[in-house]
């Protein structure tokens, strides 16, 4: 939204506005204050709800995308939000609706957890999160994911260099 009306420079500033909304509590939390176990979770996802209810603006908010890293931010620093920002690109470009992005990125993003055996309750913040983004994003799911047409022409060359 802030892209739309002040452009891209703008959009930058709130993007790490928003991250930094979510990373600086969980991080006190669970840096500082050592809540390390499933009390996290919710401490974690607050300000997600937050920023797509927010009390000032009639519970119309966005969709929490960069809450949700936020949070990531504030348990593992810079891994998983360099991850998940990675993955997100991935799948951005790949598929023709932006939903499915956000989704194909949340469960690429879980198979990487369990790749690398992170804390326990980390994966119920992922849940928390996957489960979140799904919620904020319904509207847009029921359109196909659509594949974009590099990807098409990627898997062409594959498919006939393999034959």
């Amino acid at each position: 939204n802030v892209g739309r009306v002040g452009g891209p420079r703008w959009a930058v500033v709130a993007f790490i506005l928003d991250v930094l909304k979510a990373a600086v509590p969980v991080g006190i939390a669970y840096l500082w204050l050592g809540i390390n176990d499933w009390h996290i979770v919710p401490i974690a996802i607050a300000p997600a709800i937050g920023h797509a209810y927010p009390l000032f603006f009639g519970f119309q908010g966005g969709k929490g995308i960069a809450a949700v890293a936020g949070g990531w931010g504030g348990l593992a620093i810079w891994e998983i939000i360099t991850v998940g920002g990675i993955l997100l690109g991935f799948w951005y470009f790949s598929v023709k609706e932006s939903a499915w992005a956000v989704v194909f990125m949340s469960i690429s993003l879980g198979l990487y957890l369990l790749l690398t055996g992170v804390p326990g309750a980390w994966y119920g913040y992922y849940v928390a999160g996957f489960l979140f983004l799904l919620w904020t994003h319904r509207r847009e799911l029921p359109n196909p994911p659509g594949i974009q047409p590099w990807v098409k022409r990627v898997a062409g060359l594959w498919h006939s260099s393999s034959s």
